[in-house]
């Protein structure tokens, strides 16, 4: 049991719990980590790495971040990611409570996959909020699984799912508002579409508001609700997940 709480841990906050997403970059040289936020390094004034520390053995991680240019009043930014879930996905193939697949002699054993996403982001400033829009797509690599030993639980079920339907969709738009010089309202909507047939797609939404209060200008403090909706091989569903964070800037 313990196995699966981490491994729900893991993806959910590996895909999908990201605070705030704009094109610009960390500053040169400074670090920005949260206990279930990504480890964030600015390597120039352009380029951003970034990774999920904690969980990289269970899920290999990583995505660069890189400023191109402003059109207008737009800054403009591309952001490149990896993950490789085949150690994951055989971790989960465990008899009883602790895994979400069982074993079958039926069931080829999960094959080396990773899936590459590739996402471009605009941010423009008005007034006192920061508006930010996005738009990208996911490809997997490998051999495709069998469907059997797919996951069907709310945000992990549209993240895996890329490497059963070989790609899928995604927009969505982030609003950061500062109502004071320590509090900051944040606010996202983003669509995922999966490939169920030429003509048919999967649909899902997930919407978050959080509060950010900062502390200092190294220590700040987020919570705040996910709302989740998707529609599943079993049917529609939706939940609304709490969100909590501390985070600490380098």
């Amino acid at each position: 049991m313990k196995n699966t709480l981490l491994v729900i841990i893991a993806i959910s906050f590996i895909f999908g719990f990201s605070n705030s997403e704009t094109a610009y970059t960390l500053e040169k040289g400074k670090f920005e980590v949260g206990l279930f936020q990504p480890l964030k390094y600015g390597y120039s004034e352009k380029i951003e790495f970034s990774t999920h520390p904690i969980f990289d053995f269970l899920i290999p991680n990583g995505s660069v971040k890189i400023y191109h240019t402003n059109i207008g009043k737009f800054e403009m930014a591309s952001r490149h990611s990896f993950n490789y879930p085949t150690f994951l996905l055989r971790t989960l193939t465990l008899e009883g409570s602790g895994g979400f697949v069982a074993p079958d002699p039926d069931i080829p054993e999960i094959p080396q996959m990773f899936s590459l996403k590739n996402e471009l982001l605009l941010t423009t400033q008005i007034n006192s909020f920061i508006v930010t829009g996005k738009m990208g797509m996911n490809f997997a690599i490998g051999d495709e699984p069998d469907i059997r030993t797919l996951i069907e639980l709310p945000i992990v079920y549209p993240r895996l799912a890329v490497f059963y339907n070989q790609y899928s969709i995604n927009s969505g738009g982030d609003v950061r508002y500062s109502y004071s010089k320590n509090l900051d309202i944040l606010i996202d909507a983003d669509v995922i579409l999966l490939p169920e047939s030429d003509e048919d797609k999967q649909f899902f939404f997930e919407h978050k508001a959080m509060i950010e209060w900062q502390k200092s200008n190294r220590f700040q403090i987020v919570g705040g609700y996910k709302f989740v909706y998707g529609e599943y091989p079993f049917g529609s569903q939706w939940k609304v997940l709490p969100v909590i964070d501390f985070k600490w800037r380098l």
